[in-house]
């Protein structure tokens, strides 16, 4: 029994739902070859001229058809002659005989035109060796000066103390203790003078008076003078930004220096900048393609997760610092997390007095491992060497917190260290992908990764263990489910 059979020239995928215009195409009344398979039929027809005759010189250029009575599509694999007879051996298309069941269908979709989100990964593409890196910096004004100021600490005349002092300041400081040994001289001068009562003679009881209170106020004030160096406790310079004016006016134990300085506590200081992260993307590429690093002064280079801060826009660098030793510090947090905490000094030991003890852990550390009997001279009394063991555990306790925090990377501080660049600096390091992630919609579509309506999408289309419900042969079924599975066009 003849059927009608529409035949195409079209032009489509192995893999896509495409169908063609079935009011068009090429309309043959055929028939079947004996014995043939209905999901790979062979169809039998003839061609004729315009003038509705046999022609043998005209050949089928055919390679699609819909067979009306089935309602399904073919692929045209290959023509075969048969005398006055073409023979087209046809494979079922499977997606476009089903296309409203495929599309109608809800399967878990891995990639389609439907983004699962600028930040959802495609692994698929391969990153480049070859790196760009960005820089963003900020200034530490509010830490550190262009200059600097010596921190003094002192026994003075009611209790001990602690001042700032620029280079002047300090000059005067030492010249008025060099010069004490005249002052005294002259203050004794002054003082028999005045118990001698001018030129005029005096009596014995007089004479013995005075030379009483002169021996008096020379053991006071002699004592006041020479040990005005004793009292000098520390000194060290620092590039630390010192607030206050100068208004602490300084004695060394009962001698007047004449000196003010900027009185200091041993309190912290603390403030705060923000450096932006200089991204190179604006997507999922982040986490994946860049690797963040930050500068701290004094700290040297830390490495940061980009996975965990890539909707932060910047760091923010809290910092905390006493002047008593001039450490620093530092504790970095992007938005609500806290990356990591690290320390470093800058103090620069400034050989002064008699009593001069190193003030930052580092150097006494140092010091101790090297030279025990240096440590033992700078600390003063009977009890350097139980000061020294407690100074020892304290830092090595400290040293040891530092190194075993992963995020520690040591310090690079003391005076070297303050000599390097004082800005903190976000780096950014990335190896783009081999093409733009938008680039392989087109081709092999954009992460989708949840179950949707192929209906929604377009394109390319690959699902994850699809299996569509249809009034269909296994053989077709198998065929869509391995196009879906492996990757299909919706069109």
């Amino acid at each position: 029994m003849a059927f009608e059979v529409r035949f195409f020239k079209f032009s489509k995928r192995e893999n896509s739902t495409a169908l063609p215009d079935v009011t068009g195409g090429a309309v043959f009344q055929c028939t079947l070859k004996d014995n043939c398979s209905l999901n790979n039929p062979i169809i039998k027809l003839e061609l004729r001229n315009s003038g509705g005759n046999f022609d043998p010189n005209m050949w089928p250029d055919y390679n699609y058809c819909w067979v009306k009575p089935w309602n399904k599509f073919f692929f045209v694999s290959d023509w075969t002659n048969d005398g006055p007879l073409w023979n087209a051996h046809c494979t079922i298309d499977a997606l476009a005989s089903h296309r409203s069941e495929i599309l109608n269908s809800t399967q878990y979709v891995a990639y389609s035109s439907v983004s699962g989100g600028s930040w959802l990964a495609d692994t698929r593409i391969p990153l480049l060796k070859d790196a760009t890196v960005s820089t963003a910096s900020a200034s530490l004004s509010g830490l550190f000066t262009n200059g600097g100021l010596y921190i003094l600490s002192y026994i003075g005349k009611e209790t001990t103390g602690l001042v700032a002092l620029g280079d002047a300041s300090l000059k005067t400081l030492l010249d008025a203790i060099a010069g004490s040994t005249d002052e005294f001289d002259q203050d004794t001068i002054d003082q028999v003078n005045h118990y001698y009562g001018g030129s005029a003679p005096l009596s014995a009881e007089e004479a013995l008076y005075a030379m009483s209170q002169v021996a008096t106020r020379n053991d006071i004030l002699g004592k006041a003078y020479s040990t005005a160096p004793s009292c000098l406790r520390s000194c060290i310079y620092t590039p630390l930004v010192v607030p206050g004016s100068p208004d602490t006016r300084i004695w060394l134990g009962n001698f007047d220096t004449n000196v003010t300085g900027i009185g200091l506590k041993g309190t912290p200081i603390t403030g705060s900048v923000s450096v932006n992260i200089p991204w190179q993307h604006s997507d999922w590429r982040r986490g994946v393609c860049e690797q963040v690093y930050l500068y701290i002064p004094l700290v040297g280079m830390v490495s940061i997760s980009a996975d965990s801060i890539v909707s932060e826009s910047a760091l923010t660098i809290e910092y905390s610092y006493t002047l008593t030793d001039a450490t620093i510090a530092f504790r970095v947090l992007a938005g609500n997390q806290v990356i990591g905490t690290y320390g470093g000094s800058c103090a620069i030991n400034y050989p002064l007095g008699v009593n001069q003890q190193a003030s930052a852990g580092q150097v006494l550390q140092s010091v101790m491992a090297g030279v025990t009997q240096t440590v033992s001279a700078g600390i003063t009394g009977n009890i350097g060497g139980v000061v020294a063991g407690i100074a020892t555990t304290a830092y090595n306790a400290l040293d040891t917190a530092l190194t075993s925090h992963p995020s520690s990377v040591g310090g690079i501080g003391g005076g070297a260290g303050s000599g390097l660049n004082r800005n903190v600096i976000c780096f950014t390091v990335s190896h783009d992908t081999v093409i733009a992630p938008s680039a392989m919609a087109a081709t092999m579509g954009v992460p989708t990764m949840q179950p949707i309506q192929l209906s929604s999408a377009s394109g390319y289309c690959q699902c994850v263990n699809a299996h569509v419900s249809a009034n269909a042969s296994l053989e077709e079924l198998s065929a869509i489910t391995a196009h879906l599975n492996s990757g299909f066009y919706i069109e």
